[in-house]
């Protein structure tokens, strides 16, 4: 079981957590960069790297090349899957701020100095998003900047600031966060629904789980431009086969994100949000997905790669296929969620 400690005031300071898998080869310039940071203010700070059930020597390089000038901590998720890395991380830091950065980041210079300004310059803030810049293994392919928000790289929104639309969701590399946002969902015994590209499917969305149940607490969320980083792009998750997966795996996503959204959207409306036939969206992704087909017929064929259509066709394909495999237990699923939300805190802690 996970085990969350529950404190009254967390000392000052930023958990940088970095969850890792089978990364003894990548790893090396992620600590770097973090080894790295420029402060003007004196902070604490801590690096805790969360090991997910790696099979290689990750952890024996992270004690070897960390040379920075914080702590190092490690601690074990042997759950496959970056949700659950992610939650093991929340519940193991030590200070008032958690900042997640993937093992393909490398942060710029001033990363932390400005996450430690922003996240005090917003006190509603729950989380503060970063923008991130790709690195490429290989050539840049002709069609990636129509996708690199995909990818966790591009401006997230025109301007830095507040997200006003309650929807609205940011990938969170290089984010900055409150603790005690992450403990209120903790202690109330928070089990991911998206594991994130454990097994064989490409599900992502995990981050985007936690921002729906810290808008659904009351906290906001920002995006300052000023947080920035490098991804670094392996060759692998650049070529067009591994995009389409990609996509369906975006599609199947939003289908366990949907209920998050729905539960929002009632308490925003101070309704009641009640489980809904599955058949009834299984139905409208299925005309969805027949609509367009050019683009089912132009799936398999090269000279469509880089295709918009093709892209949104294979994203409502993994909707679509989702939406079949959970049938009934989707309406479980969406059940047991709003169940378990209505226990949340109905309102900030008092400041």
């Amino acid at each position: 079981m996970l085990e969350v400690t529950k404190k009254m005031a967390l000392p000052e300071g930023v958990s940088v957590v970095v969850c890792t898998y089978n990364a003894a080869g990548l790893i090396g310039p992620c600590l770097e960069h973090l080894a790295s940071q420029e402060l003007q203010s004196s902070f604490a700070w801590e690096l805790l790297v969360v090991d997910n059930a790696s099979s290689d020597d990750t952890i024996a390089q992270v004690r070897k090349l960390w040379a920075g000038p914080s702590p190092l901590r490690v601690v074990t998720e042997d759950k496959p899957g970056i949700a659950y890395a992610r939650r093991k991380g929340m519940a193991a830091a030590k200070y008032a701020y958690i900042a997640f950065v993937d093992q393909d980041n490398w942060v710029d210079a001033d990363w932390l100095q400005n996450a430690w300004e922003l996240i005090h310059r917003y006190p509603d803030a729950g989380l503060i998003g970063a923008e991130g810049r790709a690195v490429f293994e290989t050539k840049e392919p002709a069609w990636y900047q129509r996708y690199e928000r995909n990818y966790a790289v591009g401006p997230q929104l025109p301007e830095s600031g507040r997200i006003a639309d309650p929807e609205r969701l940011i990938y969170t590399a290089g984010c900055i966060l409150r603790t005690e946002a992450a403990q209120t969902m903790l202690n109330a015994r928070f089990e991911p629904l998206l594991t994130s590209r454990a097994g064989k499917e490409l599900l992502s969305g995990e981050d985007s789980e936690i921002q729906l149940i810290f808008r659904y607490l009351g906290w906001e969320l920002y995006y300052d431009s000023s947080l920035r980083f490098q991804h670094f792009m392996p060759s692998a998750r650049l070529t067009w086969e591994y995009h389409k997966k990609f996509r369906q795996g975006l599609g199947a996503t939003a289908v366990l994100l949907e209920p998050y959204r729905h539960a929002l959207r009632a308490k925003l409306s101070n309704q009641k949000p009640k489980p809904r036939p599955w058949q009834i969206a299984w139905r409208k992704s299925l005309r969805s997905y027949l609509k367009d087909p050019f683009a089912i017929l132009a799936t398999p064929f090269k000279r469509f790669e880089g295709n918009y259509r093709v892209a949104r066709s294979q994203a409502v394909w993994g909707e679509l296929c989702k939406r079949w495999q959970l049938k009934g237990r989707l309406q479980t699923i969406e059940a047991n969620l709003y169940d378990w939300l209505a226990e949340l805190p109905d309102k900030l802690p008092e400041k």
